[in-house]
């Protein structure tokens, strides 16, 4: 896994986060909840969508309008997504069977890559 840092803003300063680190952003009105392995949750006002250009990963999948996932973090997957914390994250109902067959593109490319 590469090392990857990205700087977000808390409260008039600049924080930097590991991605591996980052679970799941949640948007919550004007606030995104950025979770991460730790149990952690580091609050920001930047939008969704400029936070998913920031980590520019394939990794993150964006499910629902409020949530962008990290897909190294999901351990099952039907109508919601399952995190390896039990965590429930919903799937949109439009493009649900898309973003599923991506997220197991995604899977079965990084269990390849393990027995390489």
């Amino acid at each position: 896994m590469f090392k990857k840092r990205i700087a977000v803003k808390v409260k008039r300063q600049h924080r930097y986060l590991e991605i591996n680190d980052i679970m799941y952003v949640e948007s919550d009105k004007h606030v995104l909840n950025i979770h991460l392995k730790d149990s952690r949750v580091i609050q920001t006002t930047e939008k969704l969508s400029e936070l998913e250009k920031t980590i520019n990963s394939k990794r993150f999948i964006r499910c629902y309008q409020s949530y962008l996932v990290s897909m190294d973090y999901i351990k099952d997957a039907k109508t919601d997504f399952i995190l390896s914390n039990d965590i429930r994250i919903p799937i949109r109902v439009r493009g649900r069977k898309e973003i599923i067959e991506r997220y197991h593109k995604y899977y079965s490319a990084e269990r390849m890559n393990d027995h390489l």
